[in-house]
């Protein structure tokens, strides 16, 4: 296009040079011409260049949308695990205060049992210091129903009845 626009030129040239007022309409509307193709052109290499930008952007975008959707997987996956470790942790947590309170209740009925056995160890003290005191009196009862036996019979003996 440019080497026709430049004979074209030339060849205006001699004709505008020989002062007919038609060839001076013709060299302006080649001029226009030469214009026009000029700006098509600067728009023809301004689109090829918007065109490579826009394969870039393109591109561009397309790596952004996988990284977007990689992204969007990571966090479900970490939200589901993030879910399930939680309903584990309120499940422990759950079962730790029901253990803590059998604990405690365990602890009460210990304490309970230690007191019942303490009276109850008292309660045998007693009761063994009285069957003491019991075996201490049968005893001495023993010993004068032994002693008021010899008596009785030293008096019976002394009285030598026939029998």
């Amino acid at each position: 296009m440019r080497a026709r626009n430049v004979a074209l030129a030339s060849s205006l040239a001699i004709v505008v040079a020989s002062g007919a007022p038609v060839a001076t309409e013709i060299y302006r509307a080649e001029a226009a011409l030469r214009r026009g193709e000029d700006a098509l052109e600067g728009a023809l290499a301004s689109a090829r260049e918007d065109e490579r930008a826009r394969e870039r952007a393109n591109a561009h975008a397309q790596e952004k949308s996988r990284v977007l959707h990689a992204r969007r997987e990571t966090y479900g996956t970490i939200d589901r695990t993030h879910a399930s470790t939680r309903e584990a942790y309120m499940k422990a947590k759950r079962e730790h205060e029901d253990a803590e309170v059998a604990r405690r209740r365990a602890g009460r009925e210990l304490a309970e049992a230690e007191d019942e056995n303490k009276e109850a160890v008292k309660a045998l003290e007693a009761a063994s210091g009285k069957l003491s005191a019991h075996e201490a009196n049968i005893e001495r009862a023993k010993i004068d129903v032994a002693r008021l036996t010899k008596v009785a019979e030293e008096k019976i003996r002394l009285l030598k009845l026939p029998f």
